[in-house]
């Protein structure tokens, strides 16, 4: 029931109408296609048919925010974007980059507002304290795992529950 609406930055990539399908959404309108040949999108669906009785358009703005993120600081290599199996009731989701990484001292403090780790990028500082908002209002937990200049996972987790058949309201 996700899908990703909004461009990332211009110079990495371009909103597509109807182009492939999202890989998380049923229907789509847009996807992501990178600009620049030397990065690599990848997508892992463990459950290709998940569905989640969330805020589409918060969760989409999390996913946007790590992936415009994940965009401007890989210059080659890869970005993968995907979720991990259920567990402990949540589901883990993630945006993984061979990007700069971000030292130990300031991925500390990197879900604070105005926080800019480089001032020459594109943005205000404010995406990834947004996204920790969101996601505690959706009673999850946000994160970051990162090597300096070996790359990033921005991840976030969303409470799980397992619909029984006869609860399902999709046919």
């Amino acid at each position: 029931m996700m899908s990703m609406n909004d461009s990332a930055p211009s110079h990495c990539a371009e909103r597509v109408p109807n182009a492939t399908p999202s890989i998380f959404s049923r229907n789509t309108n847009t996807s992501i296609r990178l600009t620049n040949k030397d990065v690599r999108l990848v997508t892992v669906t463990p459950l290709p048919g998940l569905l989640l009785y969330t805020d589409q358009r918060r969760i989409t703005q999390v996913f946007n925010n790590f992936i415009s993120n994940a965009l401007k600081f890989t210059a080659a290599g890869s970005i993968t974007i995907g979720y991990g199996m259920p567990e402990n009731s949540y589901i883990r989701f993630y945006v993984t980059d061979t990007g700069t990484g971000i030292s130990s001292e300031n991925a500390q403090g990197i879900f604070n507002r105005f926080v800019k780790l480089d001032s020459f990028k594109q943005g205000t500082g404010l995406g990834l304290a947004i996204s920790q908002n969101i996601v505690k209002e959706l009673k999850g937990e946000i994160g970051v795992e990162s090597q300096l200049s070996k790359g990033s996972t921005f991840w976030f987790t969303l409470p799980f529950y397992k619909m029984d058949a006869h609860r399902s309201i999709f046919p």
